[in-house]
C-alpha cells in the first residue's frame, strides 16, 4: 500500500510540473550575421594590402628608427602573425649589423625590447651611456616617450641585471609623477597611466591592440 502511494505521489508531482515556454519574436536582423561571408572583392583587397605591408617591412633604404617603429606598430596592432618571417629576418639583420651609436633613449630601449622579445641575446649594456655611476641621468626625466620605452624594456630583464632593475625603478617613479600631473588627459598621459597599470609584457595581446588603436 505504501509503495502504491509513493508511486502515485511521484506520478502526481511529475504531472504537476509546468515547464515555461517562451516564444521570442523573430530577430530584426534576420540571418544577416550568421550568413555573412566576406566577398571575393574584400578578400582580394586584404591580400593586396598584406603584400604591400610585407614589402614595406623588408624594403631597403629605411633608417633603423623607421624599421623599429614599423615593426613595433605592426606587432602592437596584432598583425605580426601575417609577417612573422619578415619581422624575424629584419630583427636578425639589426642584431648582426654594427649600428652607429644611438643616443636616443626611446630608440635604444625599443630596439632592446624588440630584440629580446624575439629571442636575441642583446646586452643591457646598451643603457650604460644613459647613466652616471650606475644611476640614470636626471636629465632624462623630461623625455616621457623615452622613459615609457625604457619602462617597457625593463620588464624583459634577466635576474641580476642591476641596470635594468634601476631602469624600472627610475622610469616608474618619473612616469607616475607625470601621470599625476597630466591634468589635460593627453594621449601621452593615457599611455603612461595604462602602461603603469598593465605593462605590455603582462598584457593580453588582443586587448593591448585595442588600447593601442584607441590611443
Amino acid at each position: 500500500m505504501a509503495s502504491l502511494d509513493m508511486n502515485t505521489s511521484v506520478s502526481f508531482r511529475q504531472e504537476d510540473i509546468v515547464r515555461p515556454v517562451t516564444n521570442f519574436s523573430p530577430s530584426l536582423w534576420g540571418d544577416l550575421f550568421t550568413s555573412c561571408v566576406v566577398s571575393e572583392f574584400y578578400a582580394k583587397e586584404v591580400e593586396e594590402l598584406k603584400v604591400k605591408a610585407r614589402s614595406t617591412i623588408v624594403a631597403d633604404g629605411k633608417t633603423l628608427q623607421e624599421k623599429l617603429i614599423l615593426i613595433d606598430t605592426v606587432e602592437r596592432l596584432g598583425l605580426s602573425y601575417h609577417f612573422e618571417k619578415e619581422i624575424q629576418d629584419q630583427l636578425e639583420l639589426i642584431f648582426k649589423l654594427e649600428n652607429e651609436e644611438i643616443n636616443d633613449l626611446f630608440i635604444t630601449a625599443l630596439q632592446f625590447r624588440l630584440l629580446r622579445q624575439h629571442g636575441f641575446d642583446v646586452s643591457s649594456c646598451v643603457f650604460d651611456k644613459f647613466t652616471n655611476d650606475g644611476k640614470f641621468k636626471e636629465s632624462l626625466r623630461v623625455d616621457i616617450e623615452g622613459l615609457l620605452s625604457l619602462y617597457e624594456a625593463a620588464h624583459l630583464r634577466y635576474h641580476g641585471e642591476t641596470i635594468l632593475d634601476e631602469a624600472l625603478t627610475f622610469s616608474t617613479a618619473h612616469l607616475e609623477s607625470y601621470g599625476r600631473q597630466d591634468s589635460s588627459n593627453s594621449m601621452m598621459g593615457r599611455k603612461v597611466r595604462h602602461a603603469l597599470e598593465q605593462s605590455l609584457q603582462r598584457g593580453i595581446p588582443r586587448i593591448e591592440a585595442r588600447h593601442f588603436i584607441a590611443f
